[in-house]
């Protein structure tokens, strides 16, 4: 179940990104969309991944992820709310890096727990 898990991280997690960059230059409401659920596959991912995980890896890993996931939704959410403005793009460049980090970790996660399972 692990390895789906990350692949689905993987690619959800480019295409994503992808779609977010050209959000930035070009809003269209069905890439918005679009970018909203592949992120929330990410999110999705990564909490899976870390609650089957659990009792398998360090649960400071299993922890930082279920941390990661919340903080990731969250923002993901709330983003335009969020420091409107000139300086919005601070906010845009957070999303981006929970985004990346969430997947990063998905993969850190997978690997301690498919390394735990051998």
């Amino acid at each position: 179940m692990i390895t789906p898990l990350r692949w689905c991280a993987r690619i959800s997690g480019l295409l994503a990104l992808v779609i977010g960059l050209l959000l930035s230059r070009m809003p269209m409401a069905v890439l918005f969309h679009l970018h909203m659920t592949l992120g929330g596959l990410v999110v999705v991912s990564l909490l899976l991944c870390a609650l089957l995980a659990m009792g398998k890896v360090p649960a400071a890993k299993a922890a930082a992820g279920i941390g990661w996931a919340v903080v990731t939704l969250l923002v993901g959410l709330r983003q335009n709310e969020l420091l409107p403005g000139s300086m919005h793009w601070l906010i845009e460049v957070l999303h981006a890096v929970l985004g990346v980090g969430a997947i990063g970790l998905t993969e850190m996660i997978g690997a301690a727990r498919a390394r735990a399972d051998k």
